[in-house]
Order: structure tokens, then sequence, then C-alpha cells
């Protein structure tokens, strides 16, 4: 298809029937809490933030781009990945979360028992160091949460590491 056919398909698209543009004001939901799960865990930090900033702006379909979480970090060096668990419940919960890691991953975070209050969300910074790689690589990274053996869920996040820089964290 030529760059000039879609050009006008994309122009008739925002234009109205008399051929102006159309300006129709549509308005966005906004921010609603949500009555949600009792306990549950959550990407928090630059994840949730879009994540809420696309329901605001009513722009859901944006999430299904990348269903699953990406980051990349060079061989060798830190990845801190912002977590909360989430307690709506009547009673306070003590979650224990683990993490599956690929081989050669170190996990450097300080604490895997997290007691969440009734009513309250509990931030954890999950701190991994990447592996010193030889090849540059996709990577997936796996985190539950249990409350007395039992699973609350998890979480994956794609890591592509190699040997050039990504965003510091």
């Amino acid at each position: 298809m030529s760059y000039a056919r879609l050009a006008a398909e994309e122009t008739s698209f925002y234009l109205g029937d008399e051929g102006t543009a159309a300006s129709r004001f549509a308005s966005v939901p906004g921010v609603q809490a949500e009555a949600g799960q009792e306990l549950f865990l959550e990407f928090s930090g630059p994840f949730h933030f879009y994540r809420e900033f696309w329901k605001a702006h009513n722009l859901e379909h944006l999430a299904d781009l990348l269903p699953v979480p990406e980051v990349a970090v060079k061989f060798g060096d830190r990845l801190d990945v912002p977590l909360s668990i989430h307690n709506g419940g009547e009673f306070s919960r003590e979650v224990t979360l683990t993490v599956t890691l690929p081989e050669g991953w170190s996990d450097k975070t300080k604490y895997s028992i997290y007691p969440v209050r009734a009513h309250e969300i509990y931030p954890v910074r999950a701190v991994l160091v990447a592996p010193q790689a030889e090849r540059p690589r996709w990577e997936e990274i796996t985190w539950k949460a249990n409350v007395a053996e039992k699973e609350l869920g998890s979480l994956t996040m794609r890591v592509y590491i190699s040997g050039e820089g990504a965003l510091p964290q």
C-alpha cells in the first residue's frame, strides 16, 4: 500500500462528513478506585503509573501491546523492581515473596516476608543483579506471593541483558 493511500485513509478518519475536522468531545473516566481483590501482588512505580494513566484516559488497549512488562539491563548491573502487596481485607496478613531467577542472577532483596496490615499497601523494592554474561539475551523473572502456603498470584517480567547500556535505575 502506498504512503499516499495510507495518508488519505488516515485523513478521512479524522474528517467529518463535510470534509472538515471533526471535534467531538468525549469525556474520559478518570481514575476510579477499584473494589477489588482482598490480597494481591502487582508491579508498582512506572508500571503502575502507566496502567492507571491509560485507564484514566481511556487508552486501556495500550496495555495489550506488552502484556508482560519488559526492561533492559547491562551485564552485571543491578535491577530494582518496584512491587506492591495490597491487602483490601479485614485482617492483617504475612505475605511471603519468592522469586524464580534464570541461571547466574542473584537476589539482593532485603526481606522475603512482609507484614501487610488490613486495608494497606506494602511497597517492596526487589533488588536483583544480572549475570556477567557473554551474549545478549531475553530472560524471564517471576515473583510469587504466598500466605500460609496458599499462592496469591505471580508476576513475570522479561529482561533483556546485554553489554550495552539501559536507562538508569
